[in-house]
């Protein structure tokens, strides 16, 4: 294993990362601290490819919080997945618009959990309608 932390005043501060070497490129887990509170954490070795497919998360999201605008990379720098999610009988539930971004930044589907909408596109900044109905 390996980790990556980020450190403000001696308390874990911005994205953390874990990685284990022999099996994935990817982080194995993320995790977003602020002042040394835990706010969110996901885990990208399994969930990123599942996301681009899917739209949504295989492992899921750990939330510290009550509701939290969650912007996960790839590694330190790419972002993957963006959106907000509430604590809704304490599971983190997906509300508003969600992105799901390729490795290149570019928009690979945009959700809108507010209404069975989906936007899938790959390579262009605002992708094309499709309307599918979603399970969240």
């Amino acid at each position: 294993m390996f980790e990556i932390n980020r450190y403000v005043n001696g308390a874990k501060h911005g994205v953390q990362l874990l990685y284990d070497l022999n099996t994935s490129v990817r982080p194995k887990y993320l995790e977003y601290y602020q002042d040394g509170r835990f706010i969110w954490g996901t885990y990208p070795s399994a969930d990123v490819d599942y996301t681009l497919e899917h739209g949504t998360f295989l492992k899921g999201l750990a939330l510290g919080v009550d509701s939290v605008f969650v912007r996960a990379p790839f590694d330190s720098t790419t972002i993957w997945y963006e959106g907000t999610f509430v604590r809704i009988n304490g599971m983190p539930t997906p509300m508003g618009i969600h992105r799901v971004y390729d490795e290149k930044g570019m928009v690979r589907m945009e959700v809108e959990y507010d209404s069975s909408r989906v936007h899938e596109g790959i390579g262009r900044k605002r992708p094309s309608v499709i309307r599918r109905n979603q399970s969240n």
